[in-house]
């Protein structure tokens, strides 16, 4: 499966993928790719939602349409790492524990026997890659696991973040300017999916 990460990260969204092939071509017959895309901070304001919602996102309406599309599934946590560690462990935080964006080296250890989920796949005969901001800690580990890339990748981009100011956002002062950086990061997102789709449909493995 290819793919292309931008190199510019709107702050409010990060877009990650990790894609996860059958290791050989007798097991690739059977198996299908599996291709995971997660954003930050989505809520229901798109038209994916609603074609009467104020922000218009047809790329991730047409992706929605090739498969099945849940329209009341919420994360377990709201906050960014606590979300992702679910995702990726499977352990929601009343087991885990990890409730804040710091918390997940209480799951992502060498002691504590997890399996994220592309290294579940690689142990059942896929190749794992990925990029961006996956495990969420992008300051640390550029998204990467936290344990080391060799326990959940067979390749993995870390996230780039040279062109990110690390300080306190200011203060949007109105909800009309808070809507507005919304509405382009979210137009950002979209349109960064559609070159994926644009992408996969050109390589020939939509449908595998």
């Amino acid at each position: 499966m290819r793919y292309t990460i931008p190199r510019s990260i709107a702050p409010l969204w990060a877009l990650l993928i990790s894609g996860c092939m059958a290791a050989s071509p007798a097991v690739a017959d059977r198996r299908p790719d599996v291709l995971f895309i997660a954003v930050d901070d989505m809520n229901d304001w798109t038209t994916l939602f609603d074609k009467d919602n104020p922000i218009r996102t047809p790329h991730l309406e047409r992706m929605a349409k090739r498969g099945t599309f849940f329209s009341k599934a919420y994360c377990v946590v709201p906050a960014c790492v606590p979300s992702r560690t679910a995702v990726l462990s499977g352990l929601s935080p009343t087991t885990s524990g990890c409730y804040t964006n710091s918390g997940s080296r209480r799951v992502w250890n060498r002691k504590s026997g997890a399996v994220s989920l592309p290294q579940y796949f690689r142990n059942n005969g896929y190749r794992a890659k990925g990029a961006g901001k996956i495990f969420g800690d992008q300051w640390a580990h550029g998204g990467d696991d936290p344990r080391g890339t060799e326990l959940s990748w067979d390749d993995f981009q870390k996230c780039i973040y040279s062109n990110v100011i690390r300080h306190q956002a200011p203060d949007p002062r109105s909800l009309a300017r808070m809507v507005q950086c919304y509405q382009a990061s979210a137009d950002y997102a979209d349109s960064v999916v559609g070159r994926l789709l644009d992408q996969l449909d050109a390589s020939g493995r939509a449908d595998s």
